[in-house]
């Protein structure tokens, strides 16, 4: 398919004898946005388009050259196909496929995101953050103007290069400017479906800055925080979770087994190995749990009942994988290696990694 948008905008701008600029404050948009649709260095999102064959008087078809509604569907298509394969993991073919379908519509914001995306999971930090931020320049979509930010926020922080992802997260709203701080516009049953979402949402947010505190990736060397209290910190994030989900933790056992891993291994640096031994034994139990739960997961707790439970992603294989792997490699375990009850959890998670594969 080959879409010829850039000649038809200048021809058609040039046809109105109108300049960049004032083609750019008509839409609503900056001068050199116009420059780069004409010279074919970037394109206008879907969503404008109408608005443009509207100012020009012609038809979304002249303007593109192809058929608008099939197009719709086949990017649909598209963004059904690339979410399949992030679901399971298949990076490469991800990547491959979407290049494929953003040389085809070049103009579609979401395509290009999930390629950026992909680009970013892949370690191809320069390549994500180049196209995130054409996107977040070019896109008129404020939602996804802020995911392409956050994606320059994560890219440039795992690329190593700390000081851009903070000045890029400097675009992004604080808590007290997002949708869920507009709670008052709803009411009735989508005011509940509203508080629950805003709750399931913000926790994230609430355990991320926990962690933090608790340095569980010990990615900070200035945390001077003595083990006891990071240990405290991480049993009062279980028991706040345990508050918000209930007894059935479905999505989240993946951070409840990650916290009592990291419990253990801070109780093993204090040599209270059978307390450790303990934490590990929840952490075997939450990776079975968190690997087993089916699609149809509702949380029941009173904070959020009847909100379905979010998919499991094959993003880094099964959790119980991952947990018998740090078992059997992390040295943080090998003050522990010979006792029997360690023993039986890494038996129990072997037989279960077995069964899986």
């Amino acid at each position: 398919m080959t879409i010829n948008i850039a000649e038809n905008i200048r021809r058609l701008r040039r046809k109105r004898d109108l300049t960049q600029d004032e083609l750019a404050a008509t839409l609503g948009v900056m001068p050199q946005t116009i420059s780069k649709w004409e010279t074919g260095t970037g394109y206008p999102d879907l969503e404008i388009i109408p608005s443009i064959a509207n100012f020009f008087a012609v038809t979304t078809d002249e303007l593109l050259g192809v058929d608008v509604s099939r197009a719709k569907e086949k990017i649909q298509a598209f963004i059904n196909e690339l979410d399949a394969l992030m679901q399971v993991w298949k990076l490469d073919e991800l990547i491959a496929r979407g290049r494929e379908m953003c040389r085809e519509f070049p103009g579609t914001a979401e395509l290009r995101y999930k390629l950026a995306a992909a680009l970013h999971h892949k370690g191809k930090w320069e390549d994500a953050i180049e196209l995130a931020a054409k996107i977040a320049e070019e896109t008129n979509d404020l939602n996804l103007k802020l995911r392409a930010t956050c994606l320059i926020v994560y890219a440039n922080f795992h690329g190593g290069n700390k000081s851009a992802a903070r000045e890029a997260a400097k675009n992004l709203p604080d808590v007290e400017n997002t949708r869920q701080a507009a709670r008052w516009l709803s009411d009735g049953q989508a005011e509940i479906d509203f508080a629950r979402d805003s709750i399931n949402r913000l926790f994230d947010v609430l355990a991320d800055s926990i962690q933090d505190l608790a340095d569980m990736e010990g990615y900070n060397p200035e945390n001077d925080l003595p083990p006891e209290e990071k240990i405290l910190l991480h049993k009062q994030l279980l028991q706040l979770q345990s508050i918000i989900y209930g007894e059935e933790l479905y999505f989240r056992n993946y951070a409840a087994y990650t916290n009592n891993e990291q419990i253990a291994r801070l109780l093993t640096q204090l040599e209270r190995y059978d307390e450790a031994i303990s934490h590990l034994e929840k952490a075997v139990d939450h990776a079975l749990k968190f690997d087993s739960y089916g699609a149809d997961a509702v949380y029941s707790s009173p904070l959020m009942n009847g909100v379905k439970a979010e998919k499991q992603s094959n993003w880094s294989g099964t959790a119980i994988g991952g947990l018998l792997f740090n078992l059997k490699n992390n040295e943080a375990y090998a003050p522990l290696r010979t006792n029997p009850r360690f023993l039986t959890l890494t038996t129990r998670a072997e037989a279960a990694t077995d069964k899986q594969d």
